[in-house]
């Protein structure tokens, strides 16, 4: 179905002699997205559709357009992404909203694939990732009120404790609500006052960022991008790789991993200072994806989803929630 949309696409822009060529899902699950080559006179180009998975609703992190409109800010403010190459909010050729952006050479590295995690040698990755925080200062530092006015309005540390609660009472194992719910009053009792806003990427780590020679190439998935605290984005990949917050199925190959306080240091010498409150903020950013664990392993335990990375997530969000208030108590 895909396959002949595109083609009908194509003929419509460059005319009936265009083709399509190697239509194919692409990995990931936030989106609905297809790889091809598009033939054509001024030459063939491999590029990627992504649209939203059929019958959502246009809101967020289904907002096809919403995403392309902040991967153009980044672009034009020299981070690496995707180019995007065609848009359209009509449903003329795929029933919906869509963008098309360049495929970009590169390759990924995954904390939850066995499959990729087990065989990362972590070769050559010290200067990727000391590439991907500099890419995240860039990020912090782009003019979203020029660029991208009236793109999102900011969220304050409070509505950003108080957005996950529903997500968290999704779940039906008691245990972690009630220490969820304990959890987000001790972040609402201790929250630091507002500083300044940024873009965020919302879920930037190594999963969302694509490499070659030693040098991020592009940083994918901007469907939970937004305005908010920058520090976020900073505790959030500290999380990722920090020992503290992981049971013993993830320890299987974390010797790849970077010290979380390396990382640290490289985005603020890039940024030119430390991240606000960085130990609330990663507290924040344990809770956040505790909330997240618990509803999407209650999907994957009814069968709602097929996905075993959240049961290796699942062992360890008590790990998660009990470092949240370690960090919390050291101020």
């Amino acid at each position: 179905m895909v396959a002949g949309q595109l083609l009908a696409w194509a003929h419509d822009v460059y005319g009936t002699a265009a083709d399509v060529l190697d239509v194919h899902p692409m990995p990931g699950h936030s989106g609905y997205s297809f790889g091809f080559t598009l033939c054509h006179d001024a030459a063939d180009e491999r590029l990627v559709i992504r649209m939203p998975p059929p019958g959502t609703k246009q809101r967020r992190n289904t907002d096809v357009l919403r995403q392309s409109r902040v991967m153009k800010a980044m672009a034009a403010s020299g981070v690496p992404v995707p180019e995007i190459r065609h848009e359209g909010d009509g449903e003329r050729w795929f029933g919906s909203p869509y963008f098309m952006a360049s495929h970009v050479h590169g390759r990924s590295t995954s904390l939850f694939r066995a499959g990729i995690a087990e065989h990362e040698t972590g070769e050559g990755l010290a200067p990727v990732f000391r590439s991907a925080m500099e890419s995240l200062a860039a990020i912090h530092s782009v003019d979203w009120q020029r660029l991208l006015d009236g793109w999102a309005q900011p969220t304050t540390l409070e509505q950003e404790i108080a957005a996950w609660q529903p997500t968290l009472h999704k779940s039906t194992n008691q245990t972690w609500i009630d220490e969820g719910v304990a959890l987000a009053g001790r972040l609402h009792d201790t929250r630091p006052p507002e500083g300044a806003y940024s873009v965020v990427h919302g879920d930037y780590y190594s999963n969302n960022w694509l490499f070659d020679d030693g040098a991020v190439t592009a940083v994918v998935d901007w469907e939970i991008a937004g305005i908010a605290a920058p520090a976020l984005d900073v505790a959030w990949v500290a999380m990722f790789y920090d020992d503290e917050c992981w049971g013993p199925r993830l320890h299987r190959w974390p010797s790849w991993w970077p010290d979380p306080d390396v990382l640290v240091t490289q985005y603020s010498a890039a940024i030119g200072a430390e991240p606000a409150n960085y130990n609330w903020m990663r507290a924040l950013a344990n809770y956040r994806f505790g909330c997240i664990i618990a509803r999407a392993y209650e999907l994957h335990l009814t069968g709602k989803i097929n996905e075993p990375a959240w049961e290796i997530n699942a062992e360890a969000l008590p790990r998660m929630f009990a470092q949240a208030r370690r960090l919390l108590s050291r101020g």
